[in-house]
């Protein structure tokens, strides 16, 4: 089978129907959602919402809590709120990385302290 997310060929001994990667599945039931850019100029979208048949991946995966996602993208997540992934621009998830790494420093240097 091929992962979803990451596009990986993997064995599926779970009989999984989210057609996830053991990695991506283990996220998921962790309580994460994969956020995946496309490019918005080649990717065709009815309604803000593309059809996955017909995207052009950047290669760019970022995951966060559901938690954050439905706070972050409520309208991508109103239909689904179990979603194992949703698509965003190339140009958004820059502001998404930047965002993820601005807490992950935070939070390493409240560690520190």
């Amino acid at each position: 089978m091929i992962c979803k997310i990451c596009a990986e060929v993997y064995e599926d001994t779970n009989n999984s129907d989210l057609g996830l990667c053991p990695k991506h599945q283990k996220l998921h039931e962790d309580g994460y959602i994969a956020i995946i850019a496309v490019n918005p100029n080649t990717t065709e979208a009815k309604d803000q919402m593309v059809d996955s048949r017909h995207i052009q991946r950047t290669g760019r995966i970022a995951t966060m809590t559901r938690n954050s996602a439905q706070r972050m993208f409520p309208h991508c997540l109103k239909e689904n709120l179990q979603a194992s992934h949703i698509f965003i621009s190339d140009e958004l998830m820059d502001q998404v990385e930047e965002l993820l790494s601005y807490a992950e420093n935070s939070l390493t240097n409240q560690l520190e302290i």
